[in-house]
């Protein structure tokens, strides 16, 4: 059963408390259920469907952005817009896009790194990450950057993976 507005209510609530009955999880889990389906709903022939389920994942996905607020005990929630070439802005004052086939794009108050991305052929929306090659500096740490390209790509609908340094995957 697609999940209704309410749903999105109560979970916009739980996601501004600090504890969570199992109950509430197991909530949040059938929400994350239903936004893959709502995903492959978005194959779908039918415009009506294609729509509508493009809100639903719209919907889930703004709603799971404020349960990691939450969680991470941000006072303010993030929220990213989508700017002209692609760009997802926070309004944490970063930005990300994939230029290209592999140009991953991250910009901050401290410049412009180029990341190299593989798109991956199955699924759609997949993006294999050297992360390694993100510079550790004081100022901008790798682990900040990672989690802030985790936040931007699941804003944009996709999957990083992480690529593990000699490994290729």
């Amino acid at each position: 059963m697609p999940p209704r507005d309410e749903d999105y209510t109560v979970l916009r609530l739980l996601a501004r408390r600090e504890t969570w009955s199992a109950a509430e999880a197991e909530q949040m889990r059938d929400l994350l259920r239903a936004e893959v389906e709502a995903t492959l709903d978005l194959y779908s022939v039918d415009r009506a469907r294609k729509r509508a389920a493009r809100t639903l994942n719209d919907r889930i996905r703004d709603a799971i952005l404020a349960f990691e607020d939450a969680q991470s005990g941000r006072a303010t929630p993030e929220t990213f817009r989508r700017r002209w070439y692609g760009w997802a802005s926070s309004s944490e004052g970063y930005s990300v896009r994939i230029l290209g086939r592999n140009d991953l794009q991250y910009e901050d108050e401290h410049g412009v790194l180029r990341i190299f991305a593989e798109p991956l052929a199955v699924p759609s929306g997949y993006y294999d990450v050297a992360t390694e090659s993100i510079p550790d500096t004081p100022q901008r740490p790798r682990a900040v950057v990672i989690s802030r390209l985790h936040r931007a790509f699941r804003f944009k609908g996709w999957t990083l993976i992480e690529e593990q340094a000699g490994s290729g995957t």
